[in-house]
């Protein structure tokens, strides 16, 4: 919804000099692996950072006051989920199967969903644009970036690459 909104952008917003040098260590640490060498785990973080700002108070980053109830519902019935599909591998085939029917699924998952949107939200071409500039419209038609995969790659993701279309 908030592509390319260089404060509002919930996906690979770039920091700015003065906020990345007020981070923790770990935190910098994190931000720079996440945005080069290890890009495929950034939506492990980025997961993580939603579901722990979905489970606080009445004060949120990214959710409206009103939101707040069914992202917590969201997340009740995401849990309740895992703890059936990890319950139910382990009882079919143990260690072995939470690790084949749930770690892997889930860490190609993430692989996919980070490599995806990564590429389709940034490049040198592509800017972030401040409040007085953004639009939603000009976002999603100027910033977002056409990628082609191999034909076997298009299909899989049902040609979501053809990403301004998508937008």
């Amino acid at each position: 919804r908030f592509t390319h909104h260089i404060e509002k952008e919930i996906a690979w917003r770039p920091l700015s000099v003065e906020k990345f040098n007020r981070q923790s260590k770990l935190a910098q640490a994190i931000y720079l692996v996440t945005r080069t060498h290890l890009f495929f785990i950034g939506s492990i973080f980025f997961t993580y950072y939603f579901i722990k700002d979905g489970l606080r108070g009445k004060k949120s980053r990214h959710f409206k006051a009103e939101q707040l109830a069914d992202v917590r519902l969201s997340l009740w019935c995401s849990l309740i989920w895992a703890l059936v599909s990890i319950s139910a591998a382990a009882a079919f085939a143990g260690v072995y199967g939470i690790v084949c029917l749930v770690i892997i699924p889930q860490l190609v998952f993430q692989f996919w969903l980070s490599t995806f949107t990564l590429f389709h939200h940034t490049s040198p071409d592509s800017t972030f644009m401040g409040a007085s500039e953004w639009t939603m419209e000009k976002a999603q038609l100027q910033s977002s970036i056409h990628v082609a995969y191999p034909k076997v790659v298009e299909n899989l993701c049902h040609d979501i690459n053809w990403h301004v279309p998508h937008h």
